[in-house]
């Protein structure tokens, strides 16, 4: 007999479960002992996610969260509105699947209808995996595109021409390969075409930053060159690519620019690209006007200290997010790393940008990621650490902000 308590099942007298004896639909635990429903659902306010994770708005002012959970080496979806939040393990020994870890890597892209598509990788053996959810059945299968020990510690997804396209930095090469799934539901891959390396060298090493947009039949990529140190945009039309290096530090030796980087197609499909001037210390937009190519920054780091008759600067950009608003302007959140603080930019009327403090409880603030809602406010999501944890997680956090309120 077995007695079911908070999705866990201590079966009989015994003092472990063992494997092959628990009831159907749940797994052996060798951790707890327990027999532990498979992809399990959790309140999220006991899980706690570490480094980078993907965010995107659902439908029904609900957002999707998907990150790595290192207390169980499993990679976990987290759906959330304002009244509820709800987590499910998608791959990794915590969804019972496998007791390999998996998950390190992961993102997010979910359709106009509510479906939900995650693309990770599993560290150990160097593989692509794809997980879909459609209602409640979650289905996850390895890309066999890319063979074992090939994909590296970058990914980038996206949604083009309503399929799943995901861009892989592979490894040893440090290459970027775009991988499309066709209307047959097979994954065709792509090479994309290294720019020509910078003078002075002789390779090009692309990925360390990873961002993807589509505009119907075009794909754009971006990516940082850690050799050249700067910024490389690939575009695919009619299905050819044409790449070319926006900045590198060869042509500016006082440069080094695009890590992190995003990019983003406006209403038009003009381009928007957002990217960390590291030397510099400061956040620049490139935008696509009809033709012509407009620079512009959003922050230099300056901060207004009590008492203090000179603003101090904090190291910013480390990690960072942009949305494109209804209105055409620009929405920016980003790390003071610094502080470990989050900040929201939003531009105004006349191209400037005003900036907002993200309210904090007195624990550090990382890896901000932005939302624009279809009520018209932006959400902020973050996760807020525990400094007491080991190695240091923390709980992703959201914060909404009402752009009209901050716009002149």
């Amino acid at each position: 007999m077995c007695l079911l308590v908070l999705s866990l099942v201590a079966c009989g007298q015994r003092d472990r479960c063992e494997k092959g004896l628990c009831p159907s639909g749940t797994v052996c635990d060798p951790e707890t002992g327990l027999c532990k429903e498979k992809g399990g659902h959790t309140d999220d306010a006991t899980i706690g996610f570490i480094g980078s994770f993907s965010a995107a708005a659902m439908p029904g002012l609900k957002q999707g969260f998907v990150g790595f959970v290192p207390e169980v080496k499993s990679l976990a979806f987290v759906e959330r509105d304002h009244k509820q939040s709800r987590t499910t393990f998608i791959a990794g020994p915590a969804a019972g699947a496998s007791q390999q870890a998996a998950g390190e890597v992961s993102a997010l892209a979910i359709g106009l209808e509510g479906t939900v598509h995650i693309a990770f990788s599993r560290k150990q053996d160097g593989t692509l995996w794809y997980a879909k959810r459609k209602a409640e059945s979650w289905g996850v299968k390895q890309v066999s595109a890319f063979a074992s020990g090939t994909v590296g510690d970058r990914i980038a997804l996206t949604l083009w021409q309503g399929r799943p396209a995901v861009v892989v930095r592979t490894v040893p090469d440090h290459a970027l390969v775009f991988c499309h799934m066709d209307s047959q539901g097979v994954w065709k891959k792509e090479v994309i075409p290294q720019p020509v390396a910078v003078v002075g060298e002789t390779q090009v090493d692309l990925g360390a930053s990873l961002a993807v947009t589509t505009k119907a039949g075009s794909v754009a990529v971006l990516s940082y060159d850690a050799v050249a140190r700067g910024l490389v945009l690939a575009l695919r039309n009619d299905g050819g690519w044409l790449v070319e290096r926006l900045a590198a530090a060869g042509s500016d030796p006082s440069g080094d620019v695009g890590l992190p980087c995003e990019i983003e197609r406006g209403l038009a499909g003009e381009l928007t690209i957002l990217y960390r001037d590291r030397r510099r210390n400061r956040l620049m937009v490139i935008r696509d006007d009809g033709g012509k190519v407009v620079k512009s920054q959003v922050s230099d780091g300056g901060y207004q200290v009590p008492k203090r008759p000179h603003r101090r600067r904090a190291v910013i950009g480390t990690a960072m997010s942009m949305v494109i608003l209804p209105s055409g302007r620009l929405a920016v959140a980003y790390q003071d790393a610094s502080r470990l603080r989050i900040k929201v930019a939003i531009e105004n009327a006349f191209g400037k940008f005003t900036e907002v403090d993200v309210p904090n409880q007195g624990r550090p603030q990382v890896w901000p990621r932005l939302l624009s809602q279809v009520d018209g406010t932006l959400l902020v999501a973050f996760l807020e650490l525990d400094p007491a944890v080991a190695p240091p997680s923390g709980r992703i956090s959201t914060w909404t902000f009402p752009v009209t309120a901050g716009q002149p």
